[in-house]
Formats: C-alpha cells, structure tokens, sequence
C-alpha cells in the first residue's frame, strides 16, 4: 500500500472516530490484536473503508429517496445494512433501544 492509500486510510479512521466519539485503533489491521479501526463508546468495533468512487451505487440508493436504512444482501451470504452517519449517531444516542 502506498503511502497516500495509508494517509486517506488514517484521515478517514480520523474523521469517523471524532464523529462518533470513538477511538481510532493505532495500528489497526498491521498488528496482531489491532484487527479494527475505531472502537465506538459502546464497545462496538467498526472497520472504516474509503475509495474515490467504488461505493457510488450505495449513495444513489441512500439519496434517491433517503431511506433510514439500506439493507443488502448478496446470494448465500448474510444480511448487512447501511445509513448515513447522522441517522447511525441518532441511533447510539439513544437511551433504551
């Protein structure tokens, strides 16, 4: 990995951690133990992905009629689901889910 993909990597842990209030993971997929990138206030673990235009299917279902949630599921494998993060921050603020 060069490094430009290293510094967009370590800019986009960066900005999710503070969005979220959460903790980037140093190190996070170089060394054993490290396996994510952000640690969320609830424990949760998140693994952050960016690329330039790889995901532009994903935003035009999210912003064609902006949708809660996105859920997806390819043949034979599980169920994954995706928002925006404003609506994700309204979810781990809430008190009694």
């Amino acid at each position: 990995m060069g490094i430009y993909s290293k510094r967009k990597g370590y800019r986009g842990e960066a900005e999710f951690a503070k969005l979220t209030r959460g903790k980037r993971v140093p190190l996070s997929g170089i060394a054993e133990g490290y396996k994510h990138d952000v640690i969320l206030p609830n424990g949760w673990s998140v693994e952050v992905k960016r690329k330039q235009s790889g995901f532009k299917t994903i935003y035009d279902w999210l912003e064609k009629d902006s949708p809660d949630v996105l859920a997806c599921r390819a043949d034979k494998k599980p169920w994954i689901v995706m928002m925006k993060v404003e609506k994700f921050i309204e979810l781990m603020e809430r008190k009694n889910l």
